[in-house]
C-alpha cells in the first residue's frame, strides 16, 4: 500500500533507515541518469562520439506536446528500446 508523506521536508530530516516509502519526484534530476543510462548503452553498443550519442537520443524520443521541441517536454520522454532497436543495435 502506498503511503503518502504529510511532509516531505520533515521525513527527510528524521526519516529513520527502517522505514519504507515510495516517493514520487519528478524533473531533471530524476531524467539525469535515465539519459545518462541510455548514453551508456549507445556507447556500450560502439556509439561513442558525443554528437551521434545525442541526435540518437533525440530521433528515437517519444514526442510529447508540439510536434517536435518544445518547452515543456524538450525533445520528449527518452526510449532506450526505440533507440538501440532504431539503430539496429538490439533485439
Amino acid at each position: 500500500m502506498l503511503q503518502q508523506v504529510p511532509n516531505i521536508e520533515q521525513f527527510f530530516l528524521t526519516g529513520r533507515f527502517d522505514q519504507f516509502q515510495y516517493l514520487f519526484f519528478e524533473g531533471t534530476s530524476m531524467a539525469s541518469p535515465h539519459v545518462a543510462a541510455t548514453a551508456a548503452l549507445l556507447i556500450d553498443q560502439g556509439i561513442t562520439d558525443p554528437k551521434a550519442v545525442e541526435a540518437a537520443l533525440k530521433r528515437f524520443a517519444t514526442d510529447l506536446g508540439p510536434v517536435g521541441r518544445d518547452d515543456e517536454y524538450g525533445y520528449g520522454l527518452i526510449n532506450p528500446r526505440a533507440t538501440l532497436r532504431g539503430l539496429g543495435l538490439s533485439r
